[in-house]
């Protein structure tokens, strides 16, 4: 072969290569199309999407649509000054890009309290931690009349990381430098799928995907994961910032559930905990909301799972619209009683 040909066959390559890296850089346009991630000037999330932008997820379920003017999910915008009347803190659960906007729980909550004007500032990779650390200033801007609820999958966290939360610590995960290539990498969707790919695979390699259920008990005579006297002046800690901020908070926690090999469903809920903190909540003037038997006898009545889509793994991954309906109902039924 001589060096023509080889330089020859190596154009086609390239080319093919540009081409193909093209094509998928298309088609993730409309297939997982997530707008950049900026800082949140206000301190009530670590960060916000891009305001205004349009945003499509296929990877799992399969939702589209466009932030709000902050960069949220909302149905509608937010101008300073507007009246707020429940509040949604959370995760990626209330994030909620895997199913359409009339599916999430900010709308089904909106529905349901036709008087009252629910705003979702829900943002992925904000745990209990990260929303507590901000819940001041998300308090202190959007003042919201009735309640403020804060979602979590997960109540159970180290002495040190409460202590560090009630000292003012900021769990905070920052935006990534714009360079060059870094500004190209997070403008192309094709490459951001990758990377979120990658992440997940060394995560689940790593074992993080299986997070708490690792020593988790279903008995309510095994000892809590938390100590009680870090969490009641955690709680106490809460409710003096919803007190101040003259609304009632409620934490509404979802356990993680998964299908065992009978077909029965497991709810990886550790029960003496549970109880800690439903009990230390109650003393501290805070609602506390448990799914674990809402899931479970969904299941055993309706066949119906909180996390999963045909696209994914069953009874995995986010909230579905069952999971949405489910916890909305549960939260509305405690807003009714508030």
């Amino acid at each position: 072969m001589t060096m023509h040909s080889v330089w020859k066959a190596l154009g086609r390559i390239t080319a093919a290569a540009v081409l193909a890296f093209l094509g998928l850089s298309l088609f993730c346009e409309v297939y997982y199309h997530l707008p950049v991630r900026v800082e949140d000037p206000d301190g009530a999330t670590n960060y916000r999407w891009a305001p205004n932008a349009f945003y499509s997820r296929g990877t799992e379920g399969f939702a589209w649509g466009k932030m709000n003017n902050e960069g949220y999910v909302n149905p509608g915008d937010y101008r300073e000054g507007d009246p707020v009347d429940i509040l949604i803190v959370g995760s990626s659960h209330m994030e909620a890009l895997q199913v359409p906007m009339k599916d999430a729980t900010v709308m089904r909550l909106s529905d349901r309290f036709r008087d009252a004007k629910v705003y979702n500032i829900g943002m992925s990779n904000h745990d209990l931690l990260s929303c507590c650390s901000n819940l001041e200033a998300a308090l202190k801007k959007y003042q919201p009349s009735r309640c403020a609820v804060i979602e979590t999958i997960n109540i159970i966290f180290s002495d040190y990381e409460f202590e560090e939360v009630m000292r003012g610590r900021t769990f905070h995960e920052s935006v990534p430098a714009q360079g060059i290539l870094s500004g190209f990498a997070r403008q192309n969707h094709f490459l951001r799928l990758l990377h979120s790919q990658l992440e997940s695979y060394q995560k689940a390699a790593a074992g993080a995907g299986r997070d708490n259920e690792d020593g988790i008990s279903d008995s309510l005579l095994d000892a809590p994961k938390n100590d009680e006297e870090v969490l009641d002046r955690f709680t106490q800690w809460l409710h003096g910032i919803a007190e101040r901020a003259g609304t009632r908070l409620i934490i509404a926690y979802h356990p993680k559930a998964s299908i065992n090999a009978d077909g029965s469903l497991q709810v990886w809920s550790d029960a003496s905990t549970i109880r800690q903190f439903a009990d230390l909540c109650e003393k501290n003037g805070i609602w506390f909301l448990d799914m674990s038997g809402r899931f479970a006898s969904e299941y055993a009545q309706n066949h119906k799972l909180p996390y999963g889509f045909v696209n994914s793994a069953i009874g995995d991954g986010h909230f579905n619209t069952d999971g949405h309906a489910m916890f909305a109902d549960e939260i509305a039924r405690i807003i009714e009683k508030l």
